[in-house]
């Protein structure tokens, strides 16, 4: 009898597992065939229990797929919130050395991410964010110490101001600061961030490098909430600075600071003092300066700061500094309704037009300063004869009829072209010529 070929057997073996019936072939099997039909009997049996097996494993997959996304999306954090997952820094994080380290820089992402609100520049490891970070969770003692089960013995908002003062350290160089401050000391808390000066009064403030005979703490001092640094803070200031929600004084005077005036600054709400004098701030200064409510000094002079004044008001300010600078436009009637202002420096910018008699409203007004700015013209008004200044210096504008002004009785200084014939001030105490040669006055 002819042998069969296997392939017949094993197409009988489907259509027997297909149509579930006996397929009936008039062939004898033999003994070779046999063995050969039951070895493809165990095959066809292994091959189910492969599927079966392979079916549990990709429905197991699913599961744990479907569970690691509603875990996602049920998780801490909020639902469509900005913070990213610290899953997201855990490839990061764990990159960076962690021998001696006090406190893992997972546990601290988790505590700090609620608090911070912009946290992606934890991903980038040569951030002074996550610089700060890193230095909190591997080398600050202090803040380890703060942490009792996974979340903090103290109110989380001195940590988050912690964090702050570290990261404009970390953004201004503060290792290249040029005199010390006290920072990043790892056992004190950062309000004893400081180092002793003499001072005139109790005041407590920021001071980043401003002229030696100015009162000038370095460090943090807390009695006035606020913050210190040293001569030699260069960069951009980085938004951080409004966590620091306590502040009230912030110096940042003579140092090499760049980039535009953020608006963080202005949220501060408890901030009294911004001195920005003397570094390379460009850009124009944001409307939301009148949002500081407690806003009484802002000096920004000698910067490179550009646009116009309009929207920039702030009715609680007793003192503005905005002096050589790239200001242009015309002094906006609405800055009489700071009625509280004190003093008022716009020199050496190119402002232009006439001067407001809204400035009349400006009661308290005491020091007036809008020496060279060359498009300043026409006649002042006649209201602001009610103005009891002391110091005002019109030298380099095009402004007349300046006796409105010789009708206060505490004129102690009064600068103007009054060298030019066309000009008459009769209570001038330095005439000048071409915002150049300047005499002695005749009062």
């Amino acid at each position: 009898m002819e042998a069969r070929d296997p392939s017949d057997i094993l197409m009988d073996a489907v259509l027997v597992d297909e149509r579930q019936q006996e397929t009936v072939s008039a062939v004898p099997i033999t003994a070779e065939d046999g063995n050969s039909r039951g070895i493809w009997l165990v095959f066809r049996n292994r091959r189910a229990v492969f599927v079966v097996v392979l079916l549990l494993v990709i429905s197991t997959s699913l599961a744990a797929g479907l569970s690691i996304l509603f875990l996602s999306d049920h998780s801490d954090g909020k639902a469509g919130e900005e913070f990213p997952s610290p899953s997201v820094f855990s490839e990061t994080i764990s990159s960076i050395p962690t021998s001696g380290s006090t406190v893992s820089l997972l546990t601290l992402v988790n505590l700090l991410r609620d608090s911070v609100e912009d946290a992606t520049p934890w991903e980038n490891t040569t951030s002074p964010q996550y610089k700060a970070l890193n230095w909190l969770a591997n080398e600050d003692s202090w803040t380890s110490s703060s942490i009792e089960d996974g979340s903090f013995a103290i109110p989380i908002q001195i940590v988050v101001e912690r964090y702050a003062l570290v990261v404009l350290y970390m953004a201004w160089n503060g290792d290249m600061w040029t005199n010390e401050t006290g920072m990043l000391d790892v056992n004190l808390p950062s309000c004893e961030w400081s180092i002793e000066v003499n001072c005139d009064d109790d005041d407590d403030f920021i001071d980043l490098g401003s002229p030696a005979n100015r009162c000038k703490p370095t460090g943090v001092e807390c009695n006035g909430s606020s913050v210190a640094a040293a001569i030699g803070a260069m960069g951009e200031i980085p938004t951080e600075v409004g966590l620091l929600s306590s502040l009230e004084y912030l110096l940042l005077g003579y140092n090499s600071l760049s980039g535009t005036l953020t608006t963080e600054l202005f949220q501060l709400t408890k901030l009294e003092l911004l001195d920005l004098m003397f570094n390379d701030i460009t850009g124009p200064i944001p409307s939301e300066v009148g949002l500081a409510a407690n806003l009484r000094t802002l000096d920004l002079g000698y910067n490179k700061i550009t646009g116009i004044l309009d929207n920039v008001v702030n009715p609680s300010l007793r003192h503005i500094v905005f002096a050589f600078n790239d200001l242009e436009g015309t002094i906006p009637v609405d800055f009489g309704t700071m009625t509280m202002l004190e003093y008022l420096d716009l020199s050496f910018n190119d402002l232009s037009g006439q001067l407001p008699s809204s400035l009349a409203d400006m009661h308290f007004l005491d020091h007036l300063s809008l020496e060279s700015n060359g498009a300043l013209s026409g006649t002042v008004p006649a209201t602001l004869s009610i103005l009891n200044v002391s110091v005002v210096y019109l030298e380099g504008t095009d402004l007349r009829n300046l006796d409105v002004f010789c009708s206060s009785f505490s004129i102690d200084a009064f600068w103007a072209d009054c060298g030019d014939p066309d000009i008459e001030c009769s209570c001038c105490t330095v005439c000048c010529e071409s915002d150049v040669f300047c005499l002695d006055g005749l009062f």
